[in-house]
């Protein structure tokens, strides 16, 4: 409840490869560091020299890049609390956590968020660090995220537009310190229009964040949304949270059953982390609706559709375990049915080689004594050879693994099998066989697919480590807005 802030931290995100090269930062994460870029700073105090961050960003596939970058955002925020434990709190680090250090970490619940925050890694940072990591809604955040509600971003929006970096030399002050953080490791090959626009908005971000993200600009978002009450800043204000709603006209009845059914929603959330829609529905709340008045559920199968919930609470890590298992065990039957299929066609393809080679030392008998280099190979055969290869299904599979690589076909073939002699000009699964049968076998089965395996396809790839530049603290900010001067 009072307002103090964490480091200033801007992210450039959807740069090409050209412009974040991958042989330079494979993560696609570089941290710059620049000194000045804080509440207070950019020169208005040239004591000031406390550390924000610009981040540049290569997205990747699998939201590596993003995790990543989320990451070093949250060490960053954890450093923050633990100061503002120190400062408002008098804590000693050296002490057990107490129950007063207790700390909630709002997130309004993205995808890219919800898959760092739930890693074994952050969950077991967030648990050291006596931390609540809670999602919430996404269809509800402009009413009820606190900095959604806060003046501070209209303000900040207004000001982008009439500000400029050549406005003053305490603006200048910043460029400089950025571009020479980025020049610093000649990684960064953005255009020199897009890097100057660049520099000149990380100019004037410090003030404009002095101006619009003031201790009680943020805390009266906190207010807005019921978070803290208006008179004593430490308990939440009920009358508030309920006109976060976003239905105006909230029946009279469904309030008063709020205030009728707390004790058991309290209840239900403590020992859950959430609130379902049958819960909700069971108590007699009525289902969410659209505009249009459609029943919206909020139970889908992605943490991030549903709704707020304590991602850090016991019984939903236990849910997320037991989905991680049934995601598991769900690839694992998938990739065997697929390793199962492709094997089959290899077996039916053995079969027809026999069949053929079978039919061709009858056609052609060896004499006695043949030394093994005259041993018939499957491209001897005939035509004639091939058509003894039956049912139709194992001479399709003869086809089949030497034109595709898995067990989908990738294109027609033929649907008859044909007569002998073959039609001038007609292809049948003889003719394509024969065309094929010196054709090497394309198909891959690989090595049989065990649990971990399937793990390993179900479970994100392991982020590699952002490239922080390295540019060591000058300064300290002061007064309480910025507590993670060092």
């Amino acid at each position: 409840d009072d307002g103090s802030q964490a480091p200033l931290y801007l992210t450039v995100p959807g740069l090409t490869e050209a412009e974040l090269p991958i042989d330079k930062v494979p993560s696609g994460v570089l941290i710059c560091p620049v000194p000045g870029l804080c509440i207070g700073g950019g020169g208005t105090d040239t004591r000031n020299r406390q550390l924000g961050y610009v981040v540049f960003l290569r997205p990747t596939n699998g939201g590596e890049a993003e995790a990543t970058n989320l990451e070093h955002y949250q060490s960053l925020l954890r450093e923050t609390m633990e100061r503002s434990r120190e400062t408002f709190g008098g804590r000693d680090r050296s002490m057990p956590l107490r129950v007063e250090d207790q700390v909630v970490s709002w997130w309004d619940g993205a995808h890219a968020q919800i898959k760092s925050l739930t890693s074994p890694e952050q969950q077991a940072l967030s648990a050291a660090n006596g931390q609540d990591d809670i999602k919430g809604n996404p269809q509800r955040t402009i009413k009820e995220q606190a900095l959604d509600l806060m003046r501070g971003f209209a303000i900040m929006h207004q000001k982008a537009k009439t500000e400029s970096a050549s406005d003053s030399m305490v603006c200048e002050f910043v460029k400089k310190a950025f571009k020479e953080a980025v020049q610093q490791l000649c990684v960064v090959n953005l255009k020199t229009t897009k890097m100057n626009a660049l520099a000149d908005f990380v100019a004037i971000y410090p003030s404009i964040a002095t101006t619009a993200l003031t201790n009680r600009i943020i805390t009266k978002g906190f207010m807005a949304n019921g978070m803290i009450g208006a008179n004593d800043k430490k308990f939440p204000d009920i009358q508030k949270i309920l006109n976060t709603c976003t239905n105006p006209d909230l029946p009279k009845e469904q309030e008063e059953l709020f205030y009728e059914k707390f004790a058991e929603l309290y209840r239900e959330y403590a020992e859950q982390g959430r609130l379902t829609d049958s819960f909700m529905m069971g108590l007699g709340f009525q289902a969410d609706t659209d505009s249009k008045g459609n029943t919206v559920k909020r139970e889908g199968e992605y943490v991030s559709h549903q709704r707020a919930q304590v991602l850090t609470h016991k019984t939903q890590k236990a849910l997320r375990t037991a989905a991680s298992a049934a995601a598991t065990a769900k690839k694992h039957s998938e990739l065997m049915v697929l390793w199962m299929k492709r094997s089959m066609l290899l077996e039916d393809n053995a079969k027809a080689e026999a069949a053929a080679l079978a039919a061709y030392t009858k056609r052609v008998p060896q004499p006695p004594g043949a030394s093994q280099g005259n041993v018939p190979k499957i491209d001897d055969v005939s035509i004639d050879d091939l058509s003894a290869i039956k049912p139709v299904s194992r001479l399709t599979s003869f086809v089949h693994v030497r034109k595709f690589s898995t067990e989908k076909k990738e294109g027609k073939l033929p649907s008859k099998k044909g007569k002998l002699p073959p039609s001038p000009g007609e292809e049948t699964l003889l003719t394509l066989a024969n065309s094929l049968k010196a054709s090497p076998v394309v198909l891959v089965v690989g090595e049989k697919p065990s649990r971990e395996v399937s793990a390993a396809v179900v479970a994100p790839a392991a982020a590699t480590a952002p490239m922080v530049m390295p540019i060591s603290v000058l300064g300290d900010g002061g007064g309480g807005v910025d507590n993670s001067g060092g």
